[in-house]
C-alpha cells in the first residue's frame, strides 16, 4: 500500500474550495482503501491530476468543471456509461466517452469530484420541498427521477480509483477476513407500549367487516402488543446475527405528536425499559440512541437525551439515529458537527424517509463535511439504505414491483461496490396483526445475508469501529503538502 499522489490545479473561482476538494478525495480514496499524498504541481510525478488542463504525464486526469459555485443547481443531465453514472451541471459539458483508458493513462472527462461533493454535502436537497413533518418530497430528487437512487454513485467513482491503482498501489481490504461487503441490522424503538384504545379503533378501521371481537379483546387486554424485543432477538439469534436498538431519551405526548413534535411516548427511565436494556446487552446486541425530533436545535438538549439513555442503560452510547431522520433541515452539516460535540462515535440518519436507496449516493461509512472548520466531522456516518416503511407504507412511490426486488437491488449494489447494506425495522413491526408481512420481508433479508459467505455482518458499532481502524491505517500512510487558494 503506497499513497496515491494528487495534484490539484489552483483556480480561485473554482466550484469547490481546496478543503472541499481534499475532503472529497479523502472520502473516495478511503472507500478505495488507498492512502493519499497531496503535492504541489511540478514538484514530482503525480498519479492524479485534477484540473482544467493537464500539461504533464499523469496516470489519471480528472477534468475540473468550469462553473462557479453560485451557478450550480440541479444536475441538468445524468449520463450512464459502462455501469457508471455521471452528472452534468452545464449545457456545454461533454456527454459521451467520459471515461477513456489507454495503455499509459486514463482520462475522466467529467468532474466526479464536484459530483461527489454535491452528493455528500446534501447540496441538491435545498431544491426539494418537504411535507409538514419535514420529510422530503422524494419524487423531486434527481436521484429518484433518474432512477439512480439505488446506484451508489460515489462508490462507483471510488471503485474506478481502486481498480485503476490496484496493481501499482496495493489497496487494503474493505472488510474483515476479506469479506466483500457488509450488512448492519437495526431497530428504532418508537412505539413499544401500545395505547390500547387507539389501536383497537385502528384495528377496526383496518379490517372493517373482517375484524373479530376476540382480536379486539386481545388488544384491549394487552395480549396483542408492540413489546416485541424478545421476538427480534430470537429471530436474529436463529440466523447467528445481532442488531442495534435505538431508544429515545425524551418522552413525548399525543398533544406534542399532532401539534409540534412526533416523539415517542415512553419513558426510557422506567423499570421495564431498564430490564429490556439489560436483556439486549446480555444477548450481545447494541443499545443506541434515537434522538428526538428537535434534538438538533441544541447540543445541550441533544447531550441530555444521550445521558438519559446512558443512565437507564448503565453504559455508554456510541450510536444514534434521528427520529424521522430529522436533522437540521436548513443545515444538515451543522447537526453533523453536534455529533462530535456530544461524543457520538457514529450516526446513521442519512436516508430518505419515504424511499429506500442511497440518499447521498454512497453505501460506505463516511464522514460528513464541517464547513465551519473546513474538515470532516470525526463521527462516522453509516448510511441507512432501507426502512420497513419503504416496503409497505410508502411502496406506492417505489419503482419496483415487489418488496423483494427492492431488497435485492440494494443488496446487489452493496455487493458490487464493497459497501454497507444497513437496514432499519421498527420494534412494533413484529406484530403481524397490524404489520402483516413485515417480519416475512425481514426474514428474507436475514436469509440473504446468512446464506452469503461474502457478507460481513456485525452490530453497527463494531462495523463503525472496523472502519475507523481501517481509516487510521490509511491516514498513517497519507500526507498533505499542498496549500491552496480559497482554502
Amino acid at each position: 500500500m503506497k499513497p496515491v499522489r494528487i495534484v490539484i490545479e489552483k483556480i480561485p473561482e473554482g466550484s469547490l474550495t481546496i478543503s472541499e476538494i481534499k475532503y472529497t478525495f479523502e472520502t473516495l480514496l478511503s472507500i478505495a482503501g488507498l492512502p493519499f499524498h497531496f503535492i504541489e504541481n511540478g514538484k514530482e510525478h503525480a498519479d492524479i491530476y485534477y484540473g482544467r488542463g493537464c500539461l504533464g504525464d499523469y496516470g489519471l486526469f480528472i477534468e475540473m468543471a468550469d462553473i462557479s459555485k453560485e451557478n450550480i443547481g440541479r444536475p441538468i443531465k445524468v449520463v450512464r456509461e459502462n455501469n457508471h453514472v455521471f452528472l452534468l451541471f452545464m449545457n456545454r459539458q461533454r456527454e459521451d466517452n467520459l471515461l477513456l483508458r489507454n495503455k499509459n493513462s486514463t482520462c475522466i472527462w467529467n468532474d466526479i469530484i464536484l459530483s461527489s461533493f454535491y452528493l455528500l454535502s446534501a447540496w441538491g436537497e435545498r431544491f426539494l420541498h418537504r411535507d409538514r413533518k419535514d420529510r422530503h418530497v422524494v419524487q423531486e430528487s434527481f436521484l429518484y427521477r433518474e432512477k439512480v437512487l439505488h446506484n451508489p454513485i460515489v462508490n462507483q467513482y471510488a471503485t474506478i480509483l481502486r481498480d485503476l491503482f490496484r496493481a501499482s498501489h496495493n489497496p487494503i481490504p474493505v472488510w474483515p477476513s476479506n469479506k466483500k461487503y457488509a450488512a448492519a441490522l437495526s431497530h428504532d424503538v418508537d412505539y413499544p407500549e401500545m395505547i390500547r384504545s387507539i389501536e383497537a379503533l385502528r384495528y377496526l378501521g383496518k379490517y372493517k367487516l373482517s375484524a373479530t371481537f376476540t382480536k379486539v379483546v386481545d388488544i384491549l387486554t394487552g395480549k396483542e402488543n408492540f413489546w416485541k424485543f424478545e421476538d427480534w432477538v430470537r429471530l436474529e439469534n436463529s440466523y447467528g446475527l445481532k442488531s442495534a436498538m435505538y431508544f429515545c431519551g425524551v418522552k413525548g405526548s399525543l398533544w406534542r405528536y399532532f401539534l409540534r413534535a412526533p416523539d415517542p411516548f415512553y419513558d426510557v427511565r422506567q423499570d421495564q425499559f431498564k430490564r429490556v436494556l439489560d436483556y439486549l446487552v446480555q444477548n450481545g446486541f447494541e443499545v443506541g440512541m434515537h434522538s428526538s425530533y428537535f434534538a438538533y436545535q441544541s447540543s445541550e438538549k441533544f447531550f441530555k437525551e444521550k445521558k438519559t439513555v446512558e443512565e437507564s442503560f448503565h453504559g455508554s452510547i456510541f450510536g444514534n439515529r434521528h427520529h424521522y431522520w430529522h436533522m437540521n433541515p436548513h443545515n444538515l452539516l451543522e447537526t453533523a458537527a453536534m455529533h462530535d460535540e456530544i461524543g457520538l462515535f457514529y450516526d446513521c440518519s442519512i436516508c430518505f424517509a419515504k424511499r429506500s436507496g442511497f440518499r447521498f449516493g454512497i453505501c460506505s461509512p463516511f464522514h460528513l463535511y464541517d464547513p465551519m472548520r473546513r474538515r470532516h466531522v470525526r463521527a462516522l456516518e453509516l448510511p441507512t439504505s432501507l426502512m420497513d416503511d419503504h416496503l409497505f407504507k410508502y411502496f406506492g412511490v417505489s419503482y419496483f414491483s415487489k418488496p423483494q426486488f427492492e431488497i435485492d437491488a440494494l443488496i446487489n449494489s452493496a455487493k458490487e461496490h464493497g459497501g454497507l447494506f444497513f437496514v432499519d425495522y421498527h420494534v412494533r413491526g413484529s406484530n403481524n396483526t397490524f404489520y402483516p408481512k413485515w417480519v416475512e420481508s425481514y426474514e428474507y433479508i436475514l436469509r440473504k445475508i446468512s446464506e452469503d459467505s461474502d457478507f460481513y455482518s456485525d452490530t453497527p458499532l463494531n462495523i463503525a469501529k472496523w472502519w475507523r481502524e481501517r481509516e487510521e491505517e490509511i491516514l498513517r500512510e497519507s500526507k498533505d503538502e499542498c496549500c491552496g487558494v480559497n482554502a
